[in-house]
């Protein structure tokens, strides 16, 4: 910078400073060109400034010079870089130089460098010179004392650690700078602070904790000791100076697995009855063990001697007390057919241990079930049951055999009896079952042909039951019947030619209880000379239409209707029904009226149109035909009454 000449000052230990020398002034032109070779091959060097350990025993001091060429110099200032800075240095104009001071208490670990702003003045406050820019560092001394990191200082061991490699690190930090080893942390084991005493453990100088004793955490869970953290490394030196801090290190000895779980009780014998049912306990197993923790949980398991898995054991581990091991009874026991007696070997470990699988510290133990017989009921054999039968015979039947055995106690006898109410079969002691009467395949207890015996086998205080399914063969033993409407219908006087053939007055249906090879198709007929015409639809039904164009008022025709079945193997079987047919007046809508529904819509009194009939009949000669074919007229209409009708007139 031209004009000024930094003296180059540095910071010794003792605070002395050196000044380099000052550029004479040998005239401007070549002063200029002295500072700019300057400028060009040497910066302006830092000023050093070291810190104190303690403010309070800070003094105001001089950090060194700087010196300008111009004459003209009345004043020197300095400005901080960033305004917090302002009031740590200050300058005074002392002869021909502006001397540089610290004013206050600087720590390193705060900062490390600051950067001022020094400019020349005149009288005027003119700038003599370009600024000057000029870097102050803080020097360290060893003014802090190693901090531990306290999460550090908690530590856990496996008791089975063999000491082949450190288990923890110790964590200490030094704020100082690298300088002469000042923050470089040093580790050591106080001798003789390990709480219970012992030498169990040794701190490495890098911090690392290394098992080196027996531990046993049963007896010992916990041991604590102090270590010491000292910065400058581990350097012994006679007067060295370093600075050191001391803490207590917690070690928590987690259990290892090392006892095997203590079968309580151990073998075990126990006697159970076949009866008992799958899913109940039938023993629990006790076991203690003397690690701590999960390792003190004993989980058991039946490894031999339960190849078809009649039993199994769920455990119940407990770290505070007794493990238990419930026996359950997993599929059903039978004396008679099973083995009378289980030998089983049981395990018990601990199944979350890390050396779970370590025979050394597992345990068995004996248990033998004996299976006791019980009374059961008896045991149908080979079924199901079935057989067959047709309806209607009058002759006995062998129908079947049952056979139910009780193999309890060496074998009990069995009787049997039928339980339905119908008393067609009967059963001997030795099951055989027979026909006692004839059987009715349209019978309410027989549904689509079948028919269910209940047989139940008792050895006198146990019983069971089966079923017997009986196919009753059907018989065309019923002939066919109406079903639904269409039976009772009312119908108007009077019809065209084209009607007879078209017009269908009803529609009638019929049903055959019988078997489907007994039934349907059926075949509809009239007898000989009726008034009406009737045609088969379908399989069971039929229509029914006019045979002329005119019929009376009044006349009910009760016409007798044949059905026949169609048996494929069977004798036929005819069934007959009556089909009621009134005739009635039209009214204008073409609709039938009958009865009191004809008087209503005329407003004429009975005697009236008794009188009127009588009267037509005399004039027409018909009178004694009239009186003696004419049935008594009914009055009411049912629910069930079609209307056809093609006339739109009132006969009176």
């Amino acid at each position: 910078m031209r004009g000024f000449i930094l003296l180059s000052l540095w910071l010794t230990l003792t605070g002395t400073f050196v000044m380099g020398k000052s550029v004479k002034n040998k005239g401007r032109k070549n002063a200029l060109r002295e500072l700019s070779r300057r400028k060009r091959g040497w910066a302006y060097p830092d000023l050093f400034v070291t810190e104190v350990d303690d403010q309070y025993f800070f003094v105001k001091k001089e950090v060194g010079k700087v010196e300008s060429d111009s004459k003209k110099v009345q004043s020197y200032t300095l400005v901080p870089a960033v305004p917090e800075d302002e009031g740590i240095f200050s300058i005074k104009k002392e002869g021909n130089y502006g001397v540089i001071y610290v004013n206050k208490f600087v720590d390193r670990e705060v900062k490390e460098l600051y950067q001022v702003y020094i400019r020349a003045l005149d009288a005027s406050g003119t700038d003599c010179e370009e600024r000057v820019d000029v870097k102050i560092r803080i020097l360290d001394i060893n003014d802090n004392s190693p901090e531990f990191d306290e999460s550090t200082l908690v530590a856990s061991v496996q008791e089975d650690d063999k000491g082949t490699k450190p288990f923890h690190s110790i964590i200490a930090t030094d704020a100082d700078g690298p300088e002469n080893g000042y923050n470089l942390v040093y580790f050591s084991k106080i001798p003789g602070s390990e709480v219970p005493p012992g030498d169990r453990f040794t701190v490495m100088g890098n911090g690392k904790i290394i098992a080196t004793g027996d531990l046993d955490a049963e007896n010992t869970p916990q041991v604590t000791f102090q270590v010491e953290a000292r910065d400058r490394g581990n350097f012994t030196k006679p007067g060295f100076m370093f600075k050191s801090v001391s803490a207590h290190v917690t070690v928590k000895i987690m259990d290892a697995n090392d006892h095997a779980p203590v079968f309580i009780d151990a073998p075990y014998a126990i006697t159970v009855g076949e009866l008992t049912s799958v899913g109940s306990i039938v023993y629990t197993i006790e076991a203690t063990d003397d690690d701590k923790g999960m390792n003190s949980q004993v989980t058991f398991e039946i490894i031999s001697g339960n190849s078809q898995d009649r039993f199994r054991i769920e455990s119940i581990p407990n770290e505070s007390g007794k493990s238990l091991g419930k026996v359950y009874i997993n599929s059903p026991l039978d004396f008679e057919t099973q083995p009378h007696t289980y030998d089983f070997k049981i395990l018990g470990y601990n199944k979350d241990a890390t050396n779970a699988d370590d025979p050394r510290f597992q345990s068995k133990a004996d248990l033998r079930i004996t299976v006791d017989d019980e009374n059961e009921p008896p045991v149908f054999q080979n079924l199901p049951y079935a057989g067959t039968i047709t309806e209607g015979l009058t002759i006995t039947y062998n129908l079947g055999r049952v056979q139910a055995t009780d193999e309890d106690f060496g074998g009990q006898s069995v009787t049997y009896s039928i339980e339905n109410e119908e008393k067609w079969f009967s059963i001997d002691s030795s099951g055989n079952i027979k026909s006692v009467q004839t059987i009715d395949r349209e019978h309410e207890s027989v549904h689509d042909g079948i028919y269910i015996l209940q047989i139940k086998a008792t050895d006198g205080s146990e019983d069971s039951f089966a079923e017997f399914v009986v196919t009753v063969l059907d018989k065309n033993d019923n002939a066919p019947q109406p079903d639904g409407g269409g039976w009772d219908v009312s119908i108007c006087s009077t019809f065209e030619d084209d009607d007879k053939n078209a017009l269908v007055l009803t529609t009638i249906s019929a049903k055959d209880i019988d078997g489907p090879t007994n039934g349907a198709p059926f075949k509809f007929g009239f007898l000989p000379n009726s008034d009406f015409r009737i045609e088969s639809q379908g399989n069971t039904s039929a229509l029914v239409y006019p045979a002329k164009k005119n019929y009376e008022v009044g006349v009910t025709y009760e016409e007798v209707v044949r059905i026949e079945d169609s048996p494929l193997a069977e004798a036929v079987q005819t069934g007959t029904s009556t089909l009621t047919i009134r005739v009635c007046s039209c009214s204008d809508d073409g609709l039938p009226v009958c009865g009191a529904a004809a008087i209503t819509q005329t407003g004429i009194s009975w005697p009236l149109i008794i009188g009127l009939i009588v009267f037509i009949a005399i004039l027409m000669g018909e009178f004694e035909t009239i009186f003696s074919s004419s049935k008594v007229l009914k009055s009411t209409e049912t629910s069930e009454t079609k209307f056809y009708c093609r006339q739109t007139q009132i006969l009176v």
